[in-house]
């Protein structure tokens, strides 16, 4: 127990008999949510949701504690009745089955009721009447919170089935045979390696990871917690570069069985795709890739999902591009069997879905084939969960992370020392002709290598220039944001979707 504390410092101590057992929550403050902040969203009788507009200044005391441990989260705030002041708690546990939730009664006294996960909805039937009393002074009514959750979640879960048959409706119509406009809803999410890694780049501070590991994924989406149990059973039980190996065909696999499983409790979305700090490689052993995805899985509960490798900089956004297209139809140019044929668009080209990275051209590394093009129109036309128009979870939060280019906020030679290490530089000078080709560093004995990607857009090339797209341009020229790459230049967009032109 000495251990465990010493790892894990509580700031306050609740503990409380109920049910035929002790519980004893080490609660930690959780300062990332603040709750006056939250848009909260209310339906009228079709089931459509509204956001109300936010009320400054209510329900300041209001603090959020977490026991991640134990699986607690409760919120303390302070009540006002009769004029009287009074320090209220409301949560609930999480253990195996059941949950227990914690509810005020009176003055000091709370109640404890017990339910199971499995049927929420089968009412309140086993109530423990005797109260229990504060061990501490740290630290509601009769709680709405839980109540609140579940009419949320109900009133998504009917949002989910309208939606359904709406774009059952659609499938009807599909897309047009020569423009597709798809929105694909992207759900991101990461391991526990990237989680390790943006601790460590943050010395260990859970809030600063946070925060700079959503700037990082939102700036990767818009170029293009805990464990992962889709990962511990695919491990090889190897190293590369200090980086475990790991089955990509049994990662991919437990990650899609995983989303599909869990599926009605993430966030809605198109494609699931998730990111690793380790080295993704074969059955055998060769690590000659940098994801895995299924062709044409789109709108499919069990193979719309991606998983990523991401190793630093910024070079992972054309990775997480390229099986997004596999998982959008299409397959890699220069390849053809009895299903397609791409030999008309060479592989070493270099476009988005040539199967290994480098060219003559890096620019192409930006742009899908015309094979590529035709593969979505042809595999899209019956893409019904695309046809509605994608939201983002947060648009606030998106559009402030997104609001500048990568190379903005990383230089060249911070974008080389995530590749590389601390000690890494970028190895050309500013105004170098071939500056924004590749992006070229500085390793263990100044050798100077690349991997095939050029710096990250927004990355200073010269004296009032940044890269765009592997060229070094004049800044001002191209929008800093919003660009609709995929085969149509120029094109702006409200988030990040795939444009597929009309053909001539």
């Amino acid at each position: 127990m000495a251990r465990e504390l010493g790892a894990y410092t509580p700031d306050a101590r609740y503990i409380f008999k109920a049910h035929g057992r002790e519980f004893d929550l080490r609660l930690k403050r959780n300062d990332r949510i603040n709750v006056n902040n939250i848009p909260v969203y209310e339906s009228d009788e079709t089931g459509r949701l509204f956001q109300k507009p936010i009320e400054l200044g209510r329900n300041d005391d209001f603090t959020l504690y977490q026991d991640l441990i134990r699986n607690a989260a409760v919120a303390v705030y302070t009540d006002k009745r009769d004029g009287k002041y009074q320090k209220k708690m409301e949560g609930f546990v999480m253990d195996h089955d059941m949950m227990y939730e914690l509810r005020h009664v009176e003055d000091d006294k709370y109640t404890v009721i017990k339910q199971d996960l499995a049927d929420m909805s089968a009412g309140e039937d086993d109530m423990e009447e005797n109260p229990t009393r504060r061990h501490i002074n740290r630290l509601s009514e009769k709680t709405t919170l839980l109540r609140t959750m579940q009419d949320v979640l109900g009133t998504l879960s009917k949002k989910k089935t309208d939606k359904t048959i709406e774009l059952k409706k659609k499938k009807k119509r599909g897309f047009s045979a020569t423009h597709i406009n798809a929105g694909v809803e992207l759900m991101i999410c990461t391991d526990d390696s990237i989680w390790d890694t943006f601790m460590q780049r943050n010395n260990q501070k859970a809030a600063a990871a946070e925060k700079e590991l959503k700037r990082y994924y939102a700036l990767i989406v818009n170029g293009g917690i805990g464990g992962a149990p889709w990962i511990s059973s695919s491990l090889l039980g190897g190293e590369k570069d200090g980086r475990e190996l790991v089955d990509k065909t049994k990662a991919l696999y437990g990650w899609c069985e995983y989303r599909e499983k869990n599926y009605d409790d993430f966030s809605e979305h198109d494609h699931g795709m998730v990111f690793t700090a380790r080295e993704l490689a074969s059955s055998r052993g060769s690590t000659g890739v940098a994801g895995a995805a299924y062709v044409g899985g789109i709108c499919s509960k069990s193979q719309a999902c991606s998983i990523v490798e991401s190793h630093g900089g910024f070079g992972s956004f054309i990775a997480a591009t390229h099986e997004l297209g596999h998982n959008l139809g299409a397959h890699h140019d220069g390849a053809s069997s009895e299903m397609y044929n791409n030999a008309a668009c060479a592989g070493d080209a270099g476009n988005v879905m040539a199967a290994e990275s480098g060219s003559s051209n890096p620019k192409s590394g930006y742009y899908f084939s015309s094979c590529s093009v035709q593969e979505f129109k042809k595999g899209l036309q019956q893409a019904c969960c695309l046809a509605n128009k994608g939201q983002y979870e947060d648009p606030e939060q998106y559009a402030a992370h997104t609001k500048h280019l990568p190379g903005q906020l990383y230089n060249a030679d911070e974008q080389c020392q995530m590749l590389y290490g601390s000690d890494s530089r970028m190895c050309r000078p500013l105004g170098d002709s071939e500056y924004c080709k590749y992006l070229l560093c500085s390793t263990v004995g100044n050798a100077c290598i690349h991997k095939y990607k050029p710096p990250a857009d927004g990355t200073e090339c010269d004296e009032n220039k940044w890269c765009i797209e592997g060229a070094c341009v004049t800044k001002g020229k191209t929008p800093p944001s919003g660009k609709g790459h995929s085969g149509m230049r120029g094109q702006k967009s409200e988030m990040p979707r795939i444009f597929v032109p009309k053909t001539p």
